[in-house]
């Protein structure tokens, strides 16, 4: 699981105790109504057939401009809900590596791209590359926290960036 500071600890805990129980009280709600889950909600299931580049997705963010974005090892799918249209590092010079491994949308509607080996951020159609030769470069990102400027945490510490 890698180092985690005690901060992180106890929010992971809450969440990981948090979640079960909301599913929980979602499959009550359901069934008292005399609903089955099925019936209450629509679960679709798209995969490569669909135009996804693999059948596992990394991460989801939606930007204000009404897409869901998803992230896989094989690249990045914006999605408007009809077609889903994929980037890589073989159509998109902006992005300098396919895989995917974290997403964030902040609240200036940037989309940033956590890599395997970086982070490259996407605003009004244009890509930028963070960080080439600083610590934002070369390491793959676990996750973005947002405060005044967005931060990573990249090689065990964090790293931050004014946009």
């Amino acid at each position: 699981m890698g180092y985690w500071p005690p901060r992180l600890k106890a929010r992971r805990r809450l969440v990981s105790g948090v979640l079960p129980l909301l599913g929980g009280i979602l499959c009550l709600i359901g069934t008292a109504s005399g609903a089955t889950l099925k019936e209450r909600f629509v679960v679709s299931k798209w995969e490569s057939k669909d135009g996804l580049p693999e059948n596992s997705a990394t991460s989801i963010a939606w930007t204000p401009d009404g897409f869901m974005w998803i992230g896989t090892f094989n690249g990045l799918v914006r999605f408007d809900g009809v077609e889903m249209e994929v980037y890589d590092s073989r159509n998109t010079s902006g992005l300098h590596e396919s895989s995917v491994v974290n997403l964030h949308c902040d609240s200036e509607g940037r989309l940033w791209v956590g890599t395997g080996s970086g982070v490259v951020s996407l605003k009004d159609g244009e890509w930028r590359r963070h960080g080439e030769d600083s610590p934002w470069d070369g390491a793959m990102v676990r996750f973005f926290v947002e405060g005044g400027a967005v931060s990573c945490l990249q090689r065990g510490s964090m790293v931050r960036s004014v946009g």
